[in-house]
């Protein structure tokens, strides 16, 4: 087992430096935000509980923006997911991103009055022409979808 722990830090290189080699929920020290939540969490500001990170690219300083929001002409989803992104190609939390949305106000009433649940956010693109892309469900133990879609 130790022999595999070598290879397979050797492998990965930093990203397996810190934290645990077999755990894929650590990089750099740093629990992803895709790993479960200890307890129920809520909203867009949490560091655990999202579903997915997306890498993309994109025209250094140019306006960018990301949804899953069928209303709003870019993506869909169900239920009530929230969305986050950062700069650069990386592992980001709440806390560094340079958007974030729980409801996208597109169309004309609010979430939970037969409006938009779902999220878009709206950034310039930074000079390193790379963004991240976090979403999950509003709530840590729902069920949601977000078919991320950009422009």
């Amino acid at each position: 087992m130790k022999r595999f722990a070598l290879a397979l830090s050797l492998l990965l290189g930093p990203l397996a430096a810190a934290g645990s080699a077999q755990d894929p929920l650590f990089r750099n020290g740093f629990e992803w935000v895709t790993a479960p939540c200890a307890s129920q969490d809520f909203g867009v500001r949490r560091d655990c509980g999202y579903t997915e990170l997306l890498y993309r690219t994109c025209t250094p300083a140019a306006a960018v923006t990301v949804a899953c929001s069928a209303i709003c002409g870019l993506g869909s989803c169900t239920d009530d997911p929230v969305m986050f992104a950062c700069a650069g190609h990386l592992n980001c939390f709440p806390h560094m991103a340079v958007a974030s949305n729980d409801d996208s106000a597109c169309g004309p009433n609010g979430c939970g009055s037969g409006g938009d649940c779902c999220p878009r956010v709206a950034f310039t693109c930074p000079a390193s022409g790379e963004y991240t892309v976090v979403w999950g469900p509003y709530d840590s133990e729902d069920l949601a979808t977000c078919n991320v879609a950009s422009q």
